[in-house]
């Protein structure tokens, strides 16, 4: 059985993404994976977060990229305050149709000055979300989604890496053997009166999630 689960992530209609400040006391986020884009900025405090089995320590100031369905855990042994921008799948592919077959990657160590200058430029860009949270107006909105727009384009222009379709298919293979083993599990128990606990429980998925 994986130890990773799929988190269904529930989407605002006005603004189309998950976009929020949030104080968060010590915890830990098990491992799971879901298909948006994931960006966590830390303002106070200090989070640990681990994609694909490499850990990497999040003090102020940083951020960490998760693309879609990479497993990923957050751990923190402080109150940490930080801004969450989740991205949905169906936003990705519209403005970036090659989603599928490419991944970002922003090297911790990085050195070369130019990057260095767009990593700072997505920086500030975050910074600038968290100065419109919560969402005042409509005009507001229009503003998040420019600096969200000028995210993806520094993420897709500088950072922005090819990857191979095996490793595409495998990403795909493994959401698509989560629905087969749910397809089973209720063709067998189907005389029975399954509930949700149990359904989600079998896969390891949380049932807020399901």
């Amino acid at each position: 059985m994986n130890s990773s689960t799929h988190e269904n992530i529930k989407y605002a209609s006005d603004i189309d993404i998950i976009y929020k400040v949030m104080q968060s006391p010590p915890s830990y986020t098990a491992n799971h994976w879901h298909n948006s884009l994931e960006i966590s900025y830390i303002l106070e405090g200090e989070d640990s977060v681990r994609v694909n089995q490499k850990r990497r320590q999040l003090p102020p100031g940083s951020f960490a990229i998760i693309n879609p369905r990479e497993i990923h855990s957050f751990s923190s042994k402080v109150w940490c305050r930080s801004l969450l921008v989740q991205i949905p799948y169906s936003y990705l592919k519209k403005y970036i149709p090659e989603i599928d077959s490419i991944k970002f990657y922003i090297s911790p160590t990085l050195k070369d000055p130019l990057l260095l200058n767009e990593v700072s430029k997505i920086r500030q860009d975050l910074y600038a979300l968290c100065q419109l949270y919560p969402l005042p107006s409509p005009d507001a909105q229009l503003k998040v989604h420019s600096i969200i727009f000028d995210i993806l384009y520094h993420l897709k222009h500088s950072f922005s890496k090819e990857i191979s379709p095996d490793e595409a298919g495998a990403a795909s293979m493994k959401y698509m053997n989560r629905l087969g083993q749910i397809a089973a599990f209720i063709r067998e128990h189907y005389m029975e009166n399954l509930t949700l606990d149990e359904v989600a429980g079998y896969v390891n998925l949380n049932p807020d999630y399901f």
